[in-house]
């Protein structure tokens, strides 16, 4: 399999091998809470097979040079720190979705507030509070139950934050007007970008 070996994936293999793990289910969801795929198997050998089925479930058609781009956290939506997940059709995408200038929206419920991750905070490998992922361009979120108060203090003052998405969109055109070219995606934290033709 031509999986990306990166440094926490073979971490998190060692540390399986460590801790004896010999065996692996895995389930690869789809857009509907169901299930595209399962795996089963050595822990390593079952999750590359995985990654290759979760590439074809998950590839979308992904225009470049947009004006703005909106990624939705569902099925993840609850935390606000899962954001970054929403990344997944930027960070694989072979070109920018969304022009030097243009707009990144970041859209997520957020009924548990900032969430937790045991790497997130000071000193951890998570440190940092806000997504950087999109140099030159506006990051944005529209989340109806995260306010500014409970974001940590460091991103409190620099993070764009609607409640509503009437007042979001009032931005947007105020920033980019009526005719902008905007790419959506529904599920973007299991989405995976794959060139428009």
């Amino acid at each position: 399999y031509a999986v990306a070996r990166t440094e926490a994936r073979l971490e998190a293999d060692e540390a399986a091998r460590m801790a004896g793990v010999d065996f692996l289910v895995n389930s690869i969801p789809n857009s509907r809470m169901g299930i595209a795929g399962l795996v089963t198997g050595d822990v390593v050998a079952a999750h590359e097979a995985g990654v290759e089925i979760a590439r074809r479930v998950f590839a979308s058609p992904t225009p470049a040079g947009q004006d703005v781009a909106v990624l939705s956290l569902y099925p993840k939506d609850g935390e606000f720190l899962q954001h970054l997940t929403a990344f997944a059709p930027w960070q694989t995408a072979p070109e920018r979705i969304v022009r030097e200038g243009g707009t990144v929206v970041v859209a997520l419920e957020g009924a548990e507030g900032l969430g937790f991750h045991s790497l997130f905070g000071p000193g951890m490998r998570l440190a940092a509070p806000r997504a950087t992922r999109v140099r030159g361009r506006d990051l944005v979120f529209f989340s109806p139950c995260v306010d500014r108060g409970s974001l940590p203090a460091q991103a409190r003052d620099e993070t764009i934050l609607f409640r509503t998405w009437p007042e979001t969109l009032a931005w947007l055109r105020a920033k980019h007007g009526d005719e902008a070219s905007v790419a959506v995606f529904p599920c973007a934290t299991m989405q995976l970008a794959e060139a428009v033709c």
